[in-house]
């Protein structure tokens, strides 16, 4: 779920924080993702050449700990549930497309129990995607990779001009850790680079981390030799399947 920072309600970043504590995962991925996927409490969490991305960024569902943080940046509850702070309330607009419809309305009245308002729309991708260009948007669902070339892919999302850094997040510790992930000379010290870019998504929220897009392959008993990839295509284009009778 990419946030704006642009958005006055967005651009504190323990709003954006308490917003990721307030998510129940487990009800997100069971309700919208009807037990096809599973809770991501990190950006990378859904690699699983990095387990260690389990135990980062927003491991449980918080909701006091989300709503210190709306106090502590001075979006405070009133008599009627809701936060607003200098008369202004605490809002913003999301929009969903394709299959992420569920995925909205669960978070939008997850985030309502916090005392926030969630302007929900259902639109197509090309609407999404003309706000972006525009910068006509507060929140925005979203789903990239996470296997690959990691550091790149975090590259892409945390550096300045980067294809996924919808909200222009300028990190000066981004660049320096990506750099030394890619020209680590041993795994360990590549992980503990990428786990750190890890650690700096979460910290930042340039988007709260939710779960991971569900895809479905359905496999006829009549073929073997079927190993399943996390990449979709992967599970199309594979040497070694067999048809039988």
């Amino acid at each position: 779920m990419y946030l704006n920072p642009a958005t006055p309600a967005l651009a504190d970043q323990r709003v954006r924080q308490a917003l990721a504590w307030a998510v129940d995962r487990e009800a997100v991925a069971e309700i919208a993702g009807e037990g096809l996927t599973e809770p991501a409490p990190s950006w990378l969490a859904s690699n699983p050449a990095y387990p260690q991305a389990d135990g980062q960024g927003f491991t449980r569902h918080d909701p006091d700990l989300a709503g210190r943080l709306l106090d502590e940046a001075g979006w405070v509850r009133g008599p009627d549930g809701r936060r607003a702070k200098d008369g202004v309330p605490l809002a913003f607009r999301l929009q969903t497309w394709g299959t992420e419809g569920p995925t909205g309305e669960v978070l939008q009245a997850q985030w309502d129990a916090i005392g926030v308002d969630v302007d929900l729309s259902h639109v197509d991708n090309t609407l999404v995607q003309q706000a972006r260009e525009r910068g006509d948007w507060d929140a925005q669902t979203a789903a990239f990779t996470t296997l690959g070339n990691v550091p790149s892919l975090f590259a892409v999302q945390l550096t300045p001009g980067g294809s996924g850094n919808y909200g222009h997040y300028d990190l000066p510790q981004a660049a320096p850790l990506v750099e030394r992930a890619n020209t680590a000379t041993d795994e360990q010290q590549r992980t503990a680079a990428v786990l750190e870019l890890n650690a700096l998504q979460a910290e930042v929220v340039p988007a709260v981390p939710v779960h991971p897009r569900a895809q479905a392959s359905a496999v006829a008993a009549r073929v073997g030799g079927f190993v399943p990839h996390p990449l979709q295509y992967e599970n199309l284009v594979r040497p070694g399947l067999t048809l039988g009778g």
